[in-house]
């Protein structure tokens, strides 16, 4: 998985957490999921993980990224991106 955002959306600096979660059948894959903290505000993050070596064909594995950070006002910034969902054949 290959995360990306605008740097500028953090002018502070660097980022409090980029994460990859990943969820096998709904449930939340924590061995799969991945992620940074403190981040670099370097614009790109990526993560490999692989699908559950006894996943039966139908098996709906999701990915979804988030990046938090400070938001140059004081307060704090999260992006979610879109929930992308595949299915094992």
């Amino acid at each position: 998985m290959e995360v990306t955002w605008d740097r500028e959306d953090w002018p502070k600096g660097d980022l409090h957490k980029v994460l990859d979660c990943v969820s096998v059948d709904g449930a939340l894959s924590p061995e799969r999921t991945g992620g940074e903290k403190p981040a670099a505000n370097d614009g790109r993050f990526s993560h490999r993980y692989r699908i559950p070596a006894d996943a039966v064909p139908g098996t709906s594995v999701c990915d979804r990224a988030v990046v938090t950070g400070p938001d140059g006002e004081g307060g704090f910034e999260r992006q979610k991106s879109e929930i992308v969902c595949f299915t094992a054949a």
